[in-house]
Parts: C-alpha cells; structure tokens; sequence
C-alpha cells in the first residue's frame, strides 16, 4: 500500500476534526461532509495501491484484479463495495432440477454493501458508520499481526515488546523504544517526541491539544554526532512530526526533499546544514493511549540497504537508503502501540510514585505539626536509613557480606523510616510535646499557689502587728515587731525557695538527693485556703511527676508515648501496600525493639527482628541524642552520642557489625550538598 502525501481538506463544521478521506474507484458522487457535520475529502485514485491507512475505500468489482491478496491490502481501511450488477455474493450457479443456488459470501474485507443506487442520505451514513469502524481498527491494530510480518519479525516484535513492559524507569524505557524501532525497521537515525501539558495548564476536556506542547525527547544517529538539547514547541502541522501527532497518522515519506509544495507540512533541513547529514526516507508514527489519543511520536529516519558508510552525502543516500515498506509502517505501528501501552505505564507508575512520595511527605508533615520540635527527624532518619543500607550492601567481608538489597527494598526501606513515627498521630498533643515534668498549666498553679501563701503569710503578719499593738503587754514593742517581720522575711524566703526547688526539679535533669528528701518533704506541707482548709503545697499528681529521677515522662506517660509504635503498625497495616513494599509496616513496628529482648513492644530477640528494623534502631537513636531539636535537652555531642549507642552494643541490644559499618562509613554526618 503506497503512501501518498496526504493534503489537508478543508474543515467542516465538526471543529477541529480533520477531514475523512474517502478513495473512491467508482463512478459515485459522495457528500461532501457526514451527518455530524464532518468534512469528507474524496480522491478519485488510479490503483488501489495508493491508499491511505485509515481511510474509506469504495470499489466496484471492476476494480479489482485477480491473484491480489486484499485481506492484507485492505486490513487497515474500511472497504464499501458497490456491485449494482450483483456480481459478487449472489451466485447463480444452481443445481439440476431447479435446485435452489446458493449466494457467494461476500469477502471477508468488505465492510459494508451500498445499494445499487445509493443516494447522498445512504452515502453519508455508510462513511459515518466506516469512520467509527476505522477508529476501532486502529486500536485494535496492535493485537492483529499481518501476514506481511514474518514469523520471526513477530518473535522479535513480541520480545521487544516484553522488554519494554518490564522497563519501568521511564527514561530508560523512552530510548529502548526509540532503539528498538530503528532496529527493527532498519533505520539509521530516529527522534522521539512527547505530548505534554503546558507549566501550569490543565487539559481541556473537549480539546485534547489545548494547553498542550510537544517536546522533542531523543534523538539517535548512526552517522554523525552532535551535542543534543532537549526542547519543545507548540503542536503545528508545518512540521513532519507535528502533522503526524495532530492528524494522529502515520507519514511514510519517501524522500523528504521531494516534497509537493501543496503539502501542509515542510521538511527542517537545518540538521543536515549544520551537521553534514542528508535526510531522505521518513517514517513518522503517532503513539496513543486507550483512548486513542496522541502522546508522542516516533520518527525513523534512512532506512539503509546494506550501509557501508555514514549518510553524509547525496551519493551515499542514493546508494544506502531507500524507502520505507508497507511491513515497515505495519510493524512499526505495532512497536509504536506497544510502546504507547509501555509509556503510559511508566508514566502511570511515575505518577503513581508521586502521588505515593506526596502522600509520605504529607503525613511526615501531620506528625511533626503535632511535634514541631522534632521537625525534620523523619528525613533525617530516613536519609541516613538509605546510606547505612547502601553501605551494608557494599561490604565483602564480615556476617553482611552476602546481603544485598534492590532498589524496591531500598525504597521500602526508605518509607518505613520516613513513617516510622507515623504512630505519634495516635498520642495526645500535651504528651507528645511535654517538654518539663510538669504540664504548663501545673506549673502555672503552683506560682499562683506560692504567691497566695505569701500574701497570707504576710496577712498572718499583719493581723500579728496589730493583735500586739493593741494589746499593749510587750515591754519592748518594737523588738516584738522586729522578731514578727524576722518570721515573715524567713516564711517568705521558705516559700520562694519552694518554688525555686520546683523550678530546678521540674527540668528533666537528673535530680540530686538532696532535692529528692526536699520534695518528700514538702509534699506534706499544708496552707489554709480561704475557707480554712488544710491545702497541700503540691497535689499529689503534681509531687510524683516532679519525683521522676529523670527526664519528663511518668511511667504512664512513658507508656503512652511508647504506644506510638503499636499505633504505627496499626495505621500502615491499614494501607493496601503493593506486593514489593509489603514490609514496611513490618520495619516500622519493630524499629524500637533490641537484639536481648528489652526493647518494645513485642520484645523481640535477635533475628526475629527484620535487619532494616536493625539499622533504622541505630539511626533513630543517633539523630533522637545528636538532634538540637528536643526542648527537653540539649544537642549531644557526636562522640556522646556515638558513645551511648557503643554501651548499648556491648549490652547486646544493639548489632556491633551494624554499629561498625555506621560509624566507619561516617553514616552520622549529614550527606553532603551536590
């Protein structure tokens, strides 16, 4: 099937729908556009080689020749045969007899059967009916293997097909698509194109190319090299590629510089100027998605007959290239559907991803708004996470040296330290961020409390002076007013230094005995409130919490807080990981257990908790001592902290080959910047 230039009809009433093209062999005179108001381009063509895939054939039986194979001629058009003379599917060979005949069935590619006189109303609806038969052709067209492609094109078609189903890096996946193309058609160089949105522009729904640009990706030449940049434009039918993608059909151009000047589309001869290549045979493909939309396009350029030489002369192209096939175009066209589907898996995986990694980052954002003060822990963790398992991964010597991790567990590993804290969500705000042993608004009532026992000390006082005054039995008043006003300086003082002592011992340092007996002390030390009850200075609640020997956690509190793992396993054993991430909440979980079994919450020993959990211990430790973030204490020194992580190793709580690994590849420091 030859492939002529298409021109560009004239467009009907449907906006922006490109004309029907309609190759008519017989003396028919068809509309000029469908019902739907749609354009019909007729062609009154001489062979019925020269057609265009896609389009609308009308024959008569006089237009078609014997020992032709038209299953394959006309596999990728819609055929209307018009037979006024019933010369095909009525046979009139009957039977001795009287025998009933028996009708010829038509052939196989005859889409449709016009009367013997159709009118326009007839004509119309038969191309309305042909163009929806078309459309569903060619998406279809991938499953159809045509007899032109041998059987081992087809095995080679079927394993690259597979190969770009298993690729999954996208960039990766885009020049194995461009590769293959060349390979399999022969071609010598080839480009790549993508349909992309606008920065900043949403699809419009009733018009796919609004807001769209296309980006020419890739390029490939087997004979001269040059610097590439990638860069894109608007969609225009002036260029090759820009006709191919707008009219969603292919272009099989034998020589580019033979082009009709009718034609909408030019040849850029740039290129070949700038880097002495000589352009001749084109083949430009469209890619769609399901739903039939264009998405990019593949351009093979030069298809060679035993290339001796780079393309860089008129000679060499006369002598190397020649033009594409019809079993090219079809081959090609199965490649390009095949890498469409292969392309918007990638893309849906990478979009996927994403979403995935902004969902992550979201949540990582909710705990740590409950917890400001531990802003950036999550990634910290994480990063240090993907270093400490690149750097076991690395090792040939010691108990590791056989451990690898892939790329999926990388990640895997990578979202479990991101959500390791997830948990938090499900532990009260005052708990979380308790920064002093007292909650705020405890401490507030203990000064309030102070202040009111010292106004009634200095009450008591006052009521003392003027009992005595009036009574008038001092010999020496005035030495009894000093010893009054000596007993209110000392009662204020005591109840200062109370509140003094409550201060110190409501930080999270470690309290001294001394102030351990002072508190006991105290405890039982009562006040009369107004109505002359006998108040405690400090509630019980409040004595305990400031009896903790160190940091600001009661046991309770400390249990609440320890809960955040179990509300961890809980929320992401709600969330339907895929196959190859299945572990995350698995990692999580277990990140605060210890090798003896004195970690929580499960108390696990040894290697019944998972290595990721293992090295997600060690990371979780450094940052929560090295960070400068926690307000109930301030920033450990490296070596500190390096220190306290050691004593836990020779404990037997913590892995030593680990610990070693973290500390000889200097996994504490932060990465360093690009």
């Amino acid at each position: 099937m030859a492939q002529p230039h298409p021109q560009n009809a004239e467009p009907g009433p449907a906006a922006g729908l490109p004309a029907v093209l309609v190759h008519n062999f017989t003396s028919l005179e068809f509309p000029t556009a469908l019902p739907n108001g749609r354009a019909l381009e007729c062609r009154k063509s001489m062979s019925l080689k020269d057609i265009y895939p896609f389009s609308i054939l009308v024959i008569s039986p006089e237009s078609l020749e014997r020992g032709e194979d038209y299953d394959f001629l006309f596999q990728h058009v819609g055929v209307m045969l018009w037979d006024p003379f019933d010369t095909i599917g009525s046979g009139s060979a009957g039977g001795e007899g009287g025998a009933a005949t028996e009708d010829i069935p038509l052939p196989p590619w005859v889409d449709v059967r016009l009367s013997a006189n159709p009118g326009p109303k007839e004509l119309g609806l038969a191309c309305h009916h042909m163009l929806r038969l078309l459309e569903l052709k060619e998406q279809c067209l991938v499953l159809h293997n045509t007899n032109a492609i041998t059987e081992a094109r087809n095995r080679q078609l079927n394993q690259v097909g597979m190969a770009l189903m298993a690729e999954r890096n996208l960039d990766t996946l885009l020049i194995m698509i461009l590769e293959k193309a060349m390979e399999l058609t022969g071609s010598d160089a080839g480009c790549l194109y993508l349909v992309e949105p606008e920065d900043g522009k949403r699809e419009t729904e009733n018009d796919y190319w609004a807001n769209k640009r296309i980006r020419f990706k890739l390029t490939r030449n087997g004979s001269v090299q040059f610097n590439f940049a990638e860069m894109t434009m608007p969609p225009s039918k002036s260029s090759i590629s820009g006709f191919t993608m707008l009219e969603g059909k292919p272009l099989n151009i034998p020589d580019v510089y033979g082009i009709p000047k009718t034609a909408a589309f030019r040849h850029n001869s740039g290129f070949d100027v700038s880097s002495g290549y000589r352009t001749r045979s084109m083949l430009t493909l469209p890619m769609k998605d399901n739903r039939n939309r264009v998405v990019g396009a593949i351009q093979l350029i030069n298809k060679c007959r035993n290339k001796t030489s780079p393309i860089t002369s008129l000679e060499a192209a006369d002598s190397q290239v020649v033009p594409y096939k019809q079993e090219d175009l079809n081959l090609s066209l199965s490649l390009a559907s095949q890498a469409s589907v292969a392309l918007l898996n990638a893309q849906y995986e990478r979009d996927i991803q994403a979403l995935f990694e902004g969902f992550i980052n979201a949540s990582v954002m909710a705990i740590e708004s409950r917890d400001p003060t531990t802003s950036g822990h999550s990634h910290r963790v994480a990063d240090a996470c993907v270093r400490l398992t690149d750097c076991v991964a690395r090792i040939d010597t010691g108990k590791y040296r056989e451990v690898r991790f892939t790329e999926t567990q990388a990640r895997e590993m990578r979202y479990a330290a991101l959500l390791h804290d997830f948990g938090k969500i499900g532990v009260r705000e005052h708990i979380l961020t308790k920064a002093k042993k007292l909650f705020p608004e405890e401490m507030e009532g203990i000064r309030l409390r102070s202040e009111y026992i010292k106004r009634t000390i200095s009450w008591e006082i006052e009521k003392a002076k003027v009992a005595l005054l009036r009574a008038g039995t001092e010999k020496d008043p005035e030495a009894a007013l000093r010893r009054l006003e000596e007993k209110e300086r000392k009662d204020l003082e005591g109840v200062e230094s109370f509140f003094s002592t409550i201060e110190r011992a409501n930080e999270p340092a470690r309290l001294d005995d001394a102030t351990l007996e002072y508190l006991r002390s105290v405890g039982v030390r009562t006040y009369a409130d107004p109505t002359g009850s006998a108040i405690g200075y400090l509630r019980e609640d409040e004595l305990n919490r400031l009896l903790i020997p160190q940091g600001t956690l009661s046991d309770a509190e400390r249990d609440e807080i320890n809960s955040h793992v179990s509300h961890t396993w809980k929320f992401l054993s709600a969330i339907p990981w895929t196959q190859d991430l299945r572990q995350v909440p698995h990692i999580a979980f277990s990140h605060h257990e210890k090798l003896d079994g004195t970690g929580y919450p499960r108390k696990l020993k040894g290697d019944d908790i998972p290595l990721p959990s293992q090295i997600m211990t060690i990371c979780d430790i450094f940052d929560a001592l090295a960070a400068s973030d926690r307000p109930y204490k301030k920033a450990m020194p490296t070596e500190k902290a390096l220190d306290i992580i050691g004593f836990e190793v020779k404990g037997g709580k913590i892995d030593a080959e680990l610990f070693r690994i973290f500390v000889d590849a200097r996994v504490y420091l932060p990465p360093a910047a690009p």
